[in-house]
């Protein structure tokens, strides 16, 4: 049996480093401290609920190739939440059991992708996902804000530097 290996072509191209247009992230943080409140608990249970289902419908469907490994990717990516779940726990009681559901789930359905798709893309479509899921959720059940003037734009453009490779 031999190992299959990713060749890197114009669809997989190398792994490109964000980290220097990450670079004003920390500063658009200057001067700010982290809101630390409690979410309304109905409103974290839509969210996850929603997030949940989408990726029930995204996964779901039988496909096989790229196109399996990218929507369980897209799945996967949502399940993990992008520790959504794990920020939960420190407000203490039932919370811990969405992180076990989630990330059970989010396991199972990128080992899925893996074996029905192509690896690469299964893994990368994860990442960008889980990488999103947690900046939009930051603003919408954990009511968080943006900082004004420059440090807004430095946020911004840290937030959308990943997807840019």
């Amino acid at each position: 049996m031999s190992v299959r290996r990713p060749v890197l072509t114009p669809d997989h191209p190398a792994p490109v480093a964000a980290s220097h247009r990450q670079a004003g992230y920390p500063l658009s943080l200057a001067g700010t401290t982290a809101p630390d409140h409690h979410p309304p608990v109905a409103g974290v249970v839509i969210w996850l609920a929603a997030y949940g289902g989408a990726a029930l419908l995204i996964a779901t469907p039988a496909r096989s190739g790229r196109a399996a490994a990218a929507y369980g990717g897209v799945a996967t990516g949502l399940l993990f939440d992008g520790d959504i779940s794990a920020k939960l726990i420190g407000y203490g009681g039932l919370w811990l059991t969405t992180l076990i559901v989630t990330d059970a789930a989010g396991t199972s359905v990128v080992q899925s992708a893996y074996q029905r798709g192509d690896v690469l893309t299964a893994a990368s479509t994860a990442t960008i996902i889980t990488n999103a899921v947690p900046i939009t959720a930051g603003f919408v059940p954990f009511g968080e804000r943006l900082p004004h003037g420059i440090r807004t734009v430095l946020q911004l453009a840290a937030f959308k530097s990943p997807k840019l490779h």
